[in-house]
């Protein structure tokens, strides 16, 4: 994923054995890294940056720490 926050992509390449997936819409890019079982997302707004790299697994819930959250 690019980092880049001035617009200009980044190359990517894929050197693994799966297909590589990745989609970008406007600032957002999703990529999935099949060999690790891993996704990456990102967006690139200026100050608004954010990336986060992780699995399936860490996810969680949409309601995870919110206070009126029902059980």
């Amino acid at each position: 994923m690019s980092n880049d926050t001035a617009g200009a992509l980044n190359p990517v390449a894929n050197i693994g054995a799966l297909r590589l997936k990745s989609y970008r819409k406007g600032a957002t890019d999703v990529c999935e890294y099949p060999d690790s079982g891993k996704f990456g997302v990102g967006t690139h707004l200026g100050e608004l940056a954010f990336r986060f790299i992780g699995r399936a697994e860490d996810s969680r819930d949409h309601w995870d720490g919110e206070p009126d959250a029902q059980d």
